[in-house]
């Protein structure tokens, strides 16, 4: 059927509903392009976090040795005190 085949009340109700399924498909592109925007800048901000966590994780390795370090330092430091006031060691 061609457009002058078709009665007028279904020809407006056709073009109407065409027009509305180009306005869903307008806004449907504009939704896409600002969830493709949304998701590079997650992207962005998680690149960020994973840094931060690296250096989190190394310091969280270098933690341990610190603690090994200053547990002896303290014995040593306990012992020299206990020299000085004269307290016999067992």
């Amino acid at each position: 059927m061609t457009q002058e085949t078709l009665p007028g009340e279904l020809l407006e109700v056709v073009n109407k509903r065409l027009d509305d399924g180009d306005a869903r498909m307008g806004r449907l592109e504009q939704s896409v392009a600002e969830n493709t925007a949304l998701t590079a800048q997650v992207a962005r901000d998680t690149a960020d976090l994973v840094e931060f966590a690296r250096a989190a994780a190394w310091i969280g390795k270098m933690a341990k040795p610190f603690s090994y370090i200053a547990t002896i330092g303290g014995a040593i430091a306990a012992t020299w005190a206990a020299f000085k006031s004269g307290t016999p060691l067992k």
